[in-house]
């Protein structure tokens, strides 16, 4: 009697397991069907922002970058200088 009770919860537990992997499998497959579209710069723009007038330039737009590289701490400055130092300490 003991051994057949064993026997049928290794069995039930066993097409648990199965069960739970078909149906982890089965949503890997609708999942994997239902992707998002993937969008990429510059390309789809158009698509992303939806609106043209969006992407059309402002009169009297002027676009400027400045890049000051000593202001952010590296090794080269840590050698020559002190560790940590920065442009900002000469402010």
């Amino acid at each position: 009697m003991r051994k057949s009770l064993i026997l049928k919860r290794t069995l039930f537990l066993l097409m648990c397991l199965t069960a739970a992997s078909f149906t982890a499998s089965a949503a890997k497959k609708i999942k994997k069907n239902q992707q998002t579209p993937v969008y990429r710069l510059p390309d789809d723009l158009q698509t992303l922002v939806g609106d043209p007038a969006l992407l059309q330039k402002p009169e009297g737009l002027e676009v400027a970058a400045y890049v000051f590289p000593n202001y952010h701490a590296s090794a080269l400055h840590n050698t020559i200088y002190a560790p940590g130092w920065t442009e900002y300490n000469l402010i």
